[in-house]
């Protein structure tokens, strides 16, 4: 995967940190919120903002309050979501603004799988009469079938 610093090219999705397949205007992501970005988008799982501290301490980050801030503002912008079961963050690619995200989570090997739910299916879910939806969170906790869980035959026991 090549990333950059400054206006960096991802091939996860976005085209380029900053511009969006949205009618919106590009929105424009400071050195912390790049930093930040890139390193939740090498991940396939949701990250903590300690995880990511330690990770661009190297980079400069050296504060918890920093990490946050980047975390806050990236959400605000669309860029990542934050689970909140884990209480961790995962990078959303561009198209992600017209879905809902939808996560299920593992118990016992904490494996993440991110599934994408039109944001239609949950408006006529909820109803938008009265109240126009902003933002929804949809987590399930279960265990993996089968032989796909990453915990067996390391001595973990289901709980």
């Amino acid at each position: 995967m090549a990333y950059e610093y400054g206006i960096a090219t991802f091939d996860r999705g976005l085209e380029k940190v900053g511009e969006r397949s949205s009618p919106r205007a590009p929105l424009k992501l400071s050195r912390n919120e790049e930093l930040v970005f890139r390193e939740l988008s090498l991940k396939d799982t949701p990250v903590k903002a300690y995880q990511l501290l330690d990770s661009l301490m190297a980079h400069g980050l050296r504060s918890p309050m920093t990490i946050y801030r980047a975390l806050d503002s990236l959400i605000k912008k669309g860029f990542a979501k934050k689970v909140i079961s884990q209480n961790a963050f995962i990078a959303l690619k561009s198209d992600d603004v017209a879905k809902v995200s939808a996560f299920m989570t593992c118990s016992t090997c904490k494996q993440t799988r991110k599934i994408e739910i039109s944001k239609s299916l949950v408006e006529g879910m909820f109803g938008t009469e009265s109240i126009a939806l902003q933002e929804v969170f949809i987590e399930a906790n279960g265990k993996c079938l089968g032989d796909d869980c990453s915990a067996q035959g390391i001595g973990m026991e289901p709980n």
